[in-house]
This record gives structure tokens, sequence and C-alpha cells, in this order.
């Protein structure tokens, strides 16, 4: 196979699951269907096969980048607690450091998963993605901390994100005190990180 080839075959595939991101955003997961794909992707039904097996593959495909960029901003951030809270602040203010479309996405996948194996069986293998990447920062951070701590303060930050993601689309739109909310996520963090704070009070400052 060609260089220009898998170039195409590249593009497409990328095409696809951006037309999917959108069928998925407006009709639903349940509720697209690969005919859907194929017309928002401006694609015959036989192209879109040529690609993706079935919808459930096109979905492991969007999970799977979108984890991929997660991994990546861990990395990016690095242990930066100050960061980290100001993070979680914008992202329930409604500026996130991720694309807010991949947050929605995130959670009809997740509603998917009550009712497809399959989905269900990708959510936990992004999860436990995610999991074993942040153990494994958490466990370089803090060498002297043993599987069992490592294990729960990872399952805390995943319940701190996932809760911030939730909150952000659920809650009414009423104010909130931004610099209250980011102290109290700091709080929070120093807590769980308590070795940090100088280090990251100097950055601050």
């Amino acid at each position: 196979m060609t260089t220009d080839r898998i170039s195409r075959q590249d593009a497409r595939r990328n095409a696809i699951i951006q037309a999917a991101r959108a069928c998925f955003r407006d009709k639903g997961l349940h509720g697209t269907s690969m005919a859907d794909i194929a017309r928002e992707a401006q694609l015959g039904p036989g192209q879109i096969y040529r690609c993706f097996q079935n919808k459930d593959a096109i979905v492991e495909a969007i999970i799977k980048a979108i984890i991929s960029a997660r991994v990546e901003h861990m990395l990016a951030v690095n242990h930066d607690l100050v960061r980290k809270a100001d993070e979680f602040t914008r992202s329930l203010a409604g500026i996130a450091a991720f694309d807010s479309r991949d947050d929605a996405l995130l959670l009809e996948i997740s509603a998917e998963a009550t009712r497809n194996p399959r989905i269900a069986q990708l959510v936990v293998e992004a999860d436990l993605s995610l999991f074993e990447q942040g153990c494994a920062m958490l466990k370089a951070r803090y060498p002297h901390l043993d599987t069992i701590q490592v294990n729960a303060l990872s399952e805390v930050m995943a319940v701190l994100t996932e809760g911030t993601l939730l909150r952000r689309h659920v809650r009414p739109h009423r104010p909130i005190d931004a610099q209250c909310l980011q102290s109290n996520y700091l709080a929070i963090l120093h807590t769980l990180f308590p070795d940090t704070q100088s280090n990251n009070t100097r950055k601050k400052d």
C-alpha cells in the first residue's frame, strides 16, 4: 500500500470520525445510524464500511482519540496543582481546558454504555487506560507511596475531574465566585498532595 493511499485512507477515516461526532451530538449515539454518518460525511455507505466495521468501531476510535488527548494533557500539567485547580474552576464555569463538545460526547457515550455491552466495555477500557496512566505518574512523583495509596489518590482525582464535568452540564447557570471555588479546589489538592504546596505557592507568586 502506497504512502499516498494510506494518507487518503487516514483522511477519510478522520472525516468519518468528525461526521460521527456531529451526528452523535445532534441525534445522540443511540439515535444515529451508519447511514446518518455517511450523509454527514458525504460518503457512500460502502466507503464507511471499508473504514469501520460498524458504529461501535467508530465510537472506539472517538474514545481513543479523546483519551489520547487527555493523557497528553495530564503529562503537560505535570502535577501543577495551581494550574489544576484553575482548570477545575474554569471547567465548572464553562471555560474548559478541553473541547466542551468532547465532554458532552463522553456523557453521551457513558449513557449508551448502560444499553450497549460493547460500548460499556470500551468505556471501562478507556477508564482503565487513564487510571493506569495517572497511577504511573503518581508513583513516579511519590515513590514512597504504596500501590493502595496511589490507587486511592488516582480514584479521588478521577472523581474530582468527572464530577466537575458532570456538574458543568447539569447545574443551573447561577453566579458562582470563581476565586472562592478555586481556593476550595486548591485546598483539596493540597490536602491530597501536601508536599507540593510550597512549590506551587511559589509558582503562583
